[in-house]
């Protein structure tokens, strides 16, 4: 009986949760900080920490603290609720100032209920005690706040629940796309092979901008979705803003350089800028002075921490000329 007195104890303790919140707080900022490659071979589980033993174990208790504590705490809230906080002040009528006295020779059960008609009317419901030398009508607010805590206990539960469910039952893949492909092929994770979804995505155009460090800011992918040869919905991804379609949701997990990677480039020519050309490593265009061409040799998305840099060979009747811009 002692043991299980204490290990329900231990399970409703307000300690048992706040050292499993800074638990699970200080895993996830390791998993999402630490690169996989430098991580130890019995800690690549970090890298899929939401499908890890340890992610389960840890929402596991978390969840049985949460129903412990609520088990524990909601008689006592129930009483609290069910008991009156606003007992009759003592000597309400005594020593009354003259302007708070009206004199009616109406019977008091009259009087007593046109207030009351009075005060619903206005306070939509209210109560009545029964005093010494008359009656004291008055309304209470807040008292379901006393619940508050167990709403927000319930709403946490059903967070947990779907990230457990969604983890296990869920599909989860990597979807590569460079700007301006098309594919309906997904790769799932851990090895397990491709998938073909009813539908196609396509990446009409990828946005990245940076600090004045060189540091990544926001990088925007702007997707559309096909079915039948037909765009049903275009819509961006960016960080933390997720696009949903036909019951998948795609998030930009990260970006990088492909072979196909693409630069936007324009020149200037007598003072008029030319339109915006898009090219890719080994693609040529031709420059309106002395006939010459200019072929993109290499694209990067971040030269030496000073942001993306395209390297061209300009070539003329003369000379070639590399350099970076």
């Amino acid at each position: 009986m002692k043991k299980a007195n204490f290990i329900w104890s231990f399970l409703a303790s307000v300690k048992l949760a706040i050292v499993l919140l800074f638990f699970m707080v200080v895993i996830f900022i390791v998993a999402t900080l630490v690169p996989p490659q430098r991580m130890d071979s019995e800690w690549l589980w970090l890298n899929d920490l939401y499908h890890s033993k340890m992610f389960y174990v840890l929402m596991g208790l978390f969840s049985l603290n949460l129903m412990v504590c609520s088990i524990q705490r909601i008689p006592f809230a129930i009483k609290q609720y069910k008991t009156p906080s606003f007992p009759p002040p003592s000597g309400l009528f005594e020593n009354l100032a003259p302007n708070r006295i009206i004199v009616t020779d109406k019977k008091m059960e009259t009087v007593s209920r046109a207030v009351e008609s009075l005060l619903k009317s206005k306070l939509f419901s209210v109560k009545e005690t029964k005093l010494e030398k008359g009656k004291m009508l008055y309304r209470e607010s807040g008292r379901l706040s006393l619940f508050g805590v167990y709403v927000v206990h319930l709403g946490v539960l059903m967070i947990i629940a779907g990230m457990v469910i969604g983890s296990v039952f869920g599909l989860e893949a990597d979807l590569r796309l460079s700007e301006g492909e098309e594919t309906n092929i997904i790769q799932l994770r851990n090895g397990e092979g491709e998938h073909p979804l009813d539908f196609s995505v396509r990446c009409d155009k990828f946005v990245v901008e940076f600090y004045d460090t060189g540091v990544p800011k926001t990088y925007r992918s702007e997707l559309s979705f096909i079915k039948n040869g037909q765009v049903v919905r275009q819509g961006s991804v960016l960080v933390n803003h997720p696009l949903s379609f036909d019951g998948l949701r795609f998030y930009q997990a990260s970006y990088g350089v492909s072979e196909k990677s693409r630069a936007r480039l324009t020149y200037s020519n007598a003072g008029a800028e030319s339109p915006e050309i898009s090219a890719g490593q080994g693609d040529t265009f031709d420059l309106p002075v002395q006939k010459a061409k200019a072929t993109v040799l290499r694209v990067e998305e971040n030269m030496m921490q000073f942001g993306p840099a395209v390297k061209l060979n300009i070539e003329t009747d003369k000379r070639n000329i590399q350099f970076w811009m």
